[in-house]
């Protein structure tokens, strides 16, 4: 059998088991709020990602500059493929594509007139943003309910820092293992350096602390100073802190929430003169492959395309696919396989067929139809991404099908291609 067609969603056919065809991804995807605050007006905040020791590069203009040296933080949220950033006292939503300004609320504040947002982190599963506060010596972790903007905060707490003289300074989840980290430092002139100590706890009980270990040095040649922000891969269970321009690797060496081990370190930070002050994981993002043709009878509608809204990271709940710009009426139909998209031939289609046609049939799922005027037809299809780490690494090929409104013979269009790979 060529072909299968699915009635139950995509959805549970991910939730059925793992998937087998997995494709390699780069570690070490990081994305953050790049600053220097005592530089020139010529070179303002940005957003910049980095794949760790590559070059750094600009995505987006930052929220402003740090008004601290411990205050900032960015989220990525894989549910609308943006950054929510801080510079400790506002925090916005940004979305990559296009940059615009999706949110924007004050910064929950409740420990004295000189506290500050000092990190932030996300979790899609949960639609909920960590957003850290710091002052001299103690902490409070604000959770927000995203589903709406602006956003609620939901749940705050306190916390003691090691001594009166520490921030905490960056914040990471494990969703997987369910803990929480924090970043502490001492910042300033200092006898004693930076003092840097990572806290822990449960992500239940975020703010009874368990234990600590420190982050004094990148490698043996290169101290760590104080630190300004944490990121946590949750496929890989990899811990990433920086101090601003290096970045340390760790990686749990025993069942302990506090036995950590450094297993790299980068000392290439962002471009220019900036430095990170707050670092997340980058989604793996959909890829498009082809392009869209149209069968003899179908309109002229060039600008069709297979869309993706958000990111397919793991327990995303909003991850979707869309049809846009094809001709309305038309019926959808979304193929899909497990794998790599492959550029195949078949005798009744206007182009390549990319699902892979080999060991295991595609499926296809119907869409309905293109619902608009001449060629603004759009079908969405929302694919609920499971929360199950088996799934890592795991390849999707996706494909639109359209089968076009004509009085005379139908004729079939077909999109452009998306490649997709879950991840954290």
């Amino acid at each position: 059998m060529l072909f299968r067609f699915q009635a139950a969603g995509l959805a549970a056919v991910l939730a059925a088991g793992s998937l087998g065809a997995q494709i390699a991804v780069d570690r070490g995807r990081i994305i953050g709020l790049a600053a220097d605050p005592s530089g020139p007006a010529i070179t303002p905040p940005t957003v910049q990602h980095q794949i760790l020791c590559r070059p750094a590069s600009r995505v987006c203009q930052g929220i402003g500059d740090p008004v601290a040296d411990f205050a900032g933080g960015l989220a990525y949220n894989g549910a609308h493929a943006s950054v929510w950033q801080t510079q400790g006292t506002r925090m916005q939503e940004t979305a990559l594509d296009g940059c615009t300004v999706l949110c924007a609320v004050p910064a929950a504040l409740t420990l004295g007139p000189g506290s500050l947002a000092s990190g932030l982190a996300l979790s899609e599963s949960t639609s909920t943003l960590y957003q850290l506060e710091s002052d001299f010596g103690a902490a409070a972790l604000h959770q927000w309910a995203l589903q709406h903007c602006p956003p609620q905060v939901i749940a705050s707490c306190r916390f003691a820092l090691p001594t009166p003289r520490h921030h905490a300074s960056g914040v990471a989840v494990d969703r997987r293992g369910g803990w929480i980290y924090y970043a502490t430092a001492v910042f300033g002139p200092s006898p004693t350096g930076p003092q840097n100590q990572i806290l822990v706890a449960q992500l239940s009980d975020p703010c009874n602390i368990l234990c600590g270990f420190p982050v004094l040095a990148c490698s043996a040649a290169t101290p760590m100073g104080p630190l300004t922000g944490l990121a946590f891969d949750d496929c890989d269970s990899l811990l990433y802190a920086t101090d601003g321009t290096n970045v340390v690797t760790l990686q749990r060496s025993s069942l302990q929430p506090c036995a950590y081990q450094t297993v790299a370190c980068c000392t290439v930070g962002p471009s220019g003169s900036q430095a990170w002050y707050g670092i997340d994981i980058e989604a793996v993002h959909a890829f498009q492959v082809g392009q869209s043709c149209l069968g003899g009878n179908c309109p002229n509608c060039g600008n069709m395309r297979l869309g993706a809204h958000g990111d397919p990271n793991i327990g995303n709940p909003d991850f979707a696919i869309s049809i846009d710009d094809g001709p309305a009426g038309g019926r959808a139909f979304l193929g899909f396989n497990v794998g790599r998209c492959v550029s195949q031939s078949l005798p009744f289609l206007c182009g390549p067929f990319y699902p892979d046609i080999g060991a295991l049939p595609p499926v296809f799922i119907g869409l309905g139809p293109l619902t608009g005027v001449g060629c603004s037809g759009s079908v969405i299809s929302h694919i609920p991404v499971p929360l199950d780490y088996s799934l890592c690494g795991g390849a999707l090929c996706f494909q639109g099908l359209v089968i076009c409104p004509s009085a005379a013979i139908p004729s079939v269009a077909l999109t452009n291609a998306l490649q997709i790979v879950i991840d954290a």
